[in-house]
């Protein structure tokens, strides 16, 4: 599949779950890039995990780089799936904000942003340097309490089915 036929699934995946599942991106936007990369990465398509921390000098973590936050975190036994423990050992105040990074762009519910203008997210957060491991986000995501809870957790059995629809409409998986 051409890169700019990814882009247009990505897009429509986006504007239908925003439609159908509501506040994603007020707790949600966790799940959400977890169960795209996951189908991404099911169709030979390479994706990554993308961070936005909070701008507050006051909550900088020990690390910018997310890669070397999950590094120190393995190495000291601390369980990645209650973030507050991160912010014990590495002054991690929670994720801002996640998406996904495809063909120099990062994406989630609200379209694409050229990765040249994404360092930015909402005036309010900074894009981290480094990748999220998927298998950490699972982690996380599985917790309510690490999460804005705007978001209503019902909704994700919808969202993957608009993903997976979306995806199959598209000759993929």
């Amino acid at each position: 599949m051409n890169i700019n036929k990814i882009r247009q699934l990505l897009f429509d995946i986006g504007s239908e779950v925003s439609y159908v599942v509501h506040n994603v991106n007020c707790g949600g936007c966790g799940v959400y890039a977890f169960e795209l990369h996951k189908r991404l990465l099911r169709n030979g398509i390479d994706a990554k995990i993308v961070v936005y921390h909070d701008n507050d000098p006051w909550e900088l973590p020990l690390y910018s780089n997310i890669e070397k936050i999950q590094s120190h975190l393995i190495t000291n036994n601390v369980p990645l799936s209650k973030t507050w423990r991160w912010c014990e050992k590495t002054n991690f105040g929670g994720f801002g904000h996640i998406k996904i990074e495809f063909a120099n762009a990062v994406w989630d519910i609200d379209g694409s942003v050229p990765n040249s203008k994404s360092k930015i997210w909402n005036h309010f957060y900074s894009k981290m340097d480094g990748y999220l491991a998927p298998e950490v986000l699972e982690k996380v995501i599985k917790y309510q309490e690490n999460w804005n809870t705007r978001f209503n957790r019902k909704d994700i059995p919808k969202m993957r089915r608009i993903m997976d629809r979306i995806f199959r409409a598209n000759g993929l998986q």
